[in-house]
């Protein structure tokens, strides 16, 4: 909740301010320290002294024996004016000072507590949508297809990857058809998809992989996968709502930029420690690494499709 105007403590800073103008110009400005010392040295005086001691204006003097006043160096009593203690003064005027400073600070602190939940809202208003979140939870698979379709209306996808630790949500792709899937979503289903070589390399996977490959997916393998991420880095980030559903029926989708850009950062790094599927390089690497994931022979064959 946003802090209103009335949690703040209100003091009037114009008054402390002033105190310490007119103390400074007691002591800096040369007629108003003239008239202080000659106060200091006759301890009383009436108004018509001073004028005449200082050579001043009626109106000058005033002014100057109204900051004097105001700043704590002398208290009119009738016609009489009488100085306080230099020390007392200054001692006054560096409370009051020291107040307001804490005032101020006071005032910054509820303006600090109250800057997330501001930069919440420019955030959303910047966004140009009423959906502008920085994070929403969706139950359910229809739910998620429509929050998709929701994202596409507002803008086609950057750079989207995903990472799966099985082929259960790709299964539910692939049963579509990538028709239903354009329909649902808005989008044709290529992006790049990372998943565990063990998977890859799996028979009963290779009509799916397949299918995915000819819709225009990129597909990347690695030893292990940690669970099911999706990211398009700049537009959102979608984790399941909880960490062990390797597929999701809750997922959260965020859209807060910092938090988008960590996760986009993780499945990037992910993406460039990953293994093009089905690619061969140069000489052995590709079998060495297979063999080191722990894959056999006829699963390594599979996995670079040869066999």
């Amino acid at each position: 909740m946003i802090e209103t105007g009335r949690d703040l403590p209100y003091r009037d800073e114009s008054r402390v301010d002033d105190v310490a103008d007119s103390g400074t110009r007691a002591l800096t400005d040369v007629e108003t320290l003239t008239v202080l010392r000659h106060l200091y040295r006759a301890r009383t005086a009436t108004v018509a002294e001073l004028s005449e001691h200082a050579a001043l204006p009626p109106t000058r003097l005033a002014d100057i024996l109204d900051d004097l006043e105001r700043a704590g160096f002398l208290r009119r009593v009738g016609t009489t004016i009488e100085p306080i203690s230099p020390d007392v003064a200054v001692a006054t005027i560096l409370a009051r000072v020291v107040a307001g400073q804490q005032a101020s600070a006071a005032a910054v602190g509820h303006l600090l507590r109250a800057l997330p939940t501001i930069t919440k809202d420019w955030e959303l208003g910047a966004s140009g949508s009423e959906f502008g979140l920085t994070a929403e939870i969706v139950h359910g698979y229809r739910a998620q297809w429509d929050t998709w379709a929701r994202f596409a209306s507002e803008g086609p996808p950057r750079q989207l990857i995903c990472l799966f630790p099985d082929l259960t949500v790709l299964r539910g792709i692939v049963a579509l058809g990538a028709g239903e899937v354009d329909a649902l979503a808005g989008i044709d289903i290529a992006m790049r998809g990372i998943l565990p070589t063990s998977v890859c390399a799996d028979p009963a996977a290779q009509p799916t992989l397949e299918l995915l490959e000819a819709a225009g997916m990129e597909i990347r393998t690695l030893p292990q996968v940690p669970n099911w991420i999706c990211v398009d880095d700049g537009v959102y980030a979608a984790i399941p709502l909880t960490w062990a559903d390797r597929a999701p029926g809750s997922i959260l989708v965020i859209r807060h930029p910092s938090i988008v850009s960590a996760l986009s950062y993780v499945a990037e790094t992910q993406w460039s420690l990953a293994m093009p599927f089905r690619t061969v390089t140069d000489g052995w690497e590709s079998v060495l690494r297979l063999l080191t994931d722990g894959l056999s022979d006829h699963a390594i064959a599979r996995a670079l499709g040869t066999s």
